[in-house]
C-alpha cells in the first residue's frame, strides 16, 4: 500500500509551525521503517526527501528512483 505522508500529514499537521512539521518528518521516518521500498519522483530533492534517501539507506530499504513520467531509472540499496 503506497504511504505518502506529505499529503495525509498536512491534514492535521501544520507545516509552517516548526514543531509540527518536526513532529511530521518524524512519524513520517517512523512510518519509513516498516515500508519494503522508498520510491522517489523526478529530480529536485527536498531536505526532507534527502533525510528519507538517507534513512532508507540506514535501515536497508530499496531506494528506487523514477523520473518525471513515472520511468524507473535507478535502484539504491
Amino acid at each position: 500500500m503506497p504511504i505518502a505522508p506529505h499529503i495525509y500529514f498536512p491534514q492535521f499537521l501544520d507545516d509552517n509551525d516548526p514543531t509540527d512539521r518536526r513532529l511530521g518528518l518524524e512519524i513520517g521516518l517512523d512510518l519509513l521503517k516498516h515500508c519494503a521500498e522508498l520510491w522517489v519522483f523526478g529530480t529536485s530533492i527536498s531536505e526532507g526527501m534527502l533525510n528519507e534517501i538517507e534513512a532508507a539507506k540506514r535501515f536497508n530499504i530499496p531506494v528506487i528512483f523514477y523520473s518525471d513520467r513515472c520511468e524507473k531509472r535507478f535502484t539504491e540499496y
